[in-house]
């Protein structure tokens, strides 16, 4: 009885000294992103999208913080911003800001970016259909290993009618373990 009354204690001391430093953590995190640094506005972000550190998620708090950060040119805000546009997450859905934003991270060579926004162009989602384009994006998507793109890619060869480039797919099969 003894023991169990130990052991309880000392993992309620430990709950006790984990929580303070959460809270320490926390408290910095915020205090350096509402000073204007990109990756703390970035980490507040995840901490409200995800409810880390016992905070309550909160969809719009996070797109806040990830608007100030991608501001920054912060890829990885920009990326995660344009997601929340493109699906309504703590935001009204808005496939136009979503591709602007995904076009802003692209262009400083994010891979999952360029991919999706190629598939705006395929799709003509939030921008105007342009098969040229959405191979231009593909591509340097598919140049970073990504295997959606490299999918994607090889897919829009096939829909041409084009034999070599086939191997595009192929490779992104195999990165799928297909």
């Amino acid at each position: 009885m003894i023991l169990l009354i130990l052991l309880i204690s000392a993992e309620l001391e430990l709950g006790a000294q984990q929580s303070q430093a959460d809270w320490k953590l926390l408290t910095e995190i915020r205090a350096r992103a509402e000073s204007g640094e990109a990756p703390f506005q970035f980490e507040l972000a995840l901490v409200f999208e995800n409810g880390h550190f016992g905070v309550t998620k909160d969809s719009a708090e996070a797109v806040k913080w990830y608007h100030k950060a991608a501001e920054q040119n912060f890829v990885m805000a920009q990326f995660n911003l344009a997601i929340c546009y493109d699906y309504g997450q703590g935001v009204a859905k808005n496939s136009v800001e979503a591709a602007n934003w995904y076009r802003k991270a692209a262009q400083l060579n994010l891979a999952q970016a360029q991919s999706n926004l190629g598939y705006c162009y395929e799709m003509g989602q939030g921008t105007e259909m342009n098969e040229a384009e959405a191979v231009k994006w593909y591509r340097k998507a598919a140049e970073q290993n990504l295997a959606t793109a490299q999918n994607n890619l090889g897919l829009r060869y096939f829909d041409g009618n084009e034999v070599a480039p086939v191997s595009w797919t192929v490779v992104g099969q195999r990165a799928f373990g297909v």
